[in-house]
C-alpha cells in the first residue's frame, strides 16, 4: 500500500497539471482498457485474491462504471454556487487536491 501511495504522489503533479477534458477522457481510456482485458483483469485478481473466477467476473465489473462515472462529473463543469437563505454563497470547485486510497477487505468465502 505505501509503495501504490507514493507513486501516486509522484504522478499527481502531472494529473492536476492536465486540463479537465484530458483528465477525463484518461479516464474513459482506463475503463476501454479495463472492458478490453476483462479476462487478463480477472486472472490477476484471481491470483491477487484467491478468490474464484466466477466470483471476481460478479464483481469487476464495478470497477469500469467507477471509471466513467468520475469522467463524466470532470466533463459536467467545474463547478457549482448556490445563495444561502443566510445570504451566504456556497462555491464547489471542482479540483484534484490530492491523492486519495480506498482499500477493501476481500475474503474467499
Amino acid at each position: 500500500m505505501d509503495r501504490a501511495v507514493a507513486a501516486a504522489r509522484r504522478a499527481f503533479p502531472d494529473w492536476e497539471a492536465r486540463a479537465a477534458l484530458e483528465r477525463a477522457g484518461l479516464l474513459v481510456e482506463t475503463a476501454r482498457r479495463l472492458r478490453g482485458n476483462r479476462e487478463d483483469f480477472a486472472l490477476t485478481l484471481t491470483r491477487e485474491t484467491g478468490r474464484t473466477l466466477l466470483r471476481i467476473a460478479a464483481t469487476s465489473t464495478g470497477r469500469r462504471p467507477c471509471f466513467e462515472y468520475y469522467a463524466g462529473l470532470i466533463a459536467t463543469g467545474v463547478g457549482a454556487s448556490s445563495l444561502r437563505g443566510d445570504g451566504q454563497l456556497n462555491l464547489v470547485i471542482k479540483e484534484p487536491i490530492g491523492v486519495v486510497v480506498a482499500s477493501f477487505r476481500s475474503t474467499t468465502r
